[in-house]
């Protein structure tokens, strides 16, 4: 499988045919949020693919004009004998919308923990922010949620994607790193192939 994920920066190249190349054989595209509902739908035109989302802290406009795909927030959804579980929003930090304070997205984690309860697979989470942990902050907007780390920890999914947290925020900030056993934690800010 052949998948296309995307979050925070649009890539007008991805659009064109200088990027063209990356496109072909895609089997789905994956947003982890903040990005316009029109680049999204321009992606889905373009390489006539499924999209899975969920929205970002900045997503505000969704309410106006959604993505046309399927939002994965608080969802299993199984797509070619993958299971995706989607969790939207950052930490609360301004009290707009699509924010959570731990205790909210504790909740909102648990709620799919009892979609769960007879089938334990998940092989992909998708959300915007990441874990509590894997990024050195003192901003409370881009620290991660520990109810995240909890989820990973019980049901060890393959991957785990989000954006939020920009390459540029840190030295040596990577892009895959492994984390609590077997989850292969992927920052997608910008575009990256995903192939399983």
């Amino acid at each position: 499988m052949k998948i296309l994920i995307v979050s925070d920066k649009e890539t007008p190249s991805l659009l064109n045919e200088s990027k063209a190349h990356l496109l072909l054989d895609l089997d789905c595209i994956i947003s982890c949020g903040d990005l316009k509902a029109g680049y999204l739908n321009s992606l889905v035109a373009k390489t006539g693919v499924p999209l899975f989302y969920v929205a970002g802290n900045h997503d505000f406009h969704y309410k106006y004009e959604r993505p046309n795909g399927i939002n994965l927030d608080l969802k299993i959804v199984e797509f070619k004998g993958m299971r995706m579980v989607g969790f939207e929003g950052s930490m609360r930090y301004n009290h707009k919308i699509y924010q959570y304070t731990e205790a909210q997205m504790k909740r909102r984690v648990q709620s799919v923990g009892y979609k769960l309860l007879f089938n334990k697979k998940v092989d992909i989470v998708v959300t915007h922010a990441p874990p509590a942990g894997i990024y050195t902050t003192d901003d409370l907007c881009h620290q991660g949620f520990m109810a995240y780390r909890k989820f990973i920890e019980k049901y060890q999914p393959r991957f785990f994607l989000h954006g939020h947290y920009h390459l540029e925020y840190g030295p040596k900030q990577k892009r895959r790193e492994n984390i609590l056993g077997n989850t292969t934690l992927i920052n997608c800010i910008g575009y990256h192939i995903l192939e399983i």
